[in-house]
């Protein structure tokens, strides 16, 4: 399985940045991003094994994380 969503064709988080944080919807974004790795946090919490069997949210997770730590390091 590629590590990245696509297929491995193009980056994920340079698409997601061209499409959405330059039309400047970046702080609401940013609130998704943390409920849903709040949520796939507690999933992964309360049951481990059927959390790792869906490879594909683990890498959304990835993703997501990947997202916030660039929000975290743009606000410093």
């Amino acid at each position: 399985m590629s590590p990245n969503l696509g297929g491995g064709k193009h980056r994920p988080s340079s698409q997601f940045g061209s499409t959405y944080w330059s039309k400047g919807d970046s702080n609401q974004v940013i609130e998704v991003a943390k409920c849903f790795c709040s949520k796939m946090a507690c999933w992964q919490r309360t049951n481990p094994e059927s959390f790792q069997r869906y490879g594909q949210v683990y890498q959304i997770c990835s993703f997501l994380d990947n997202l916030l730590d660039l929000e975290h390091s743009s606000s410093g």
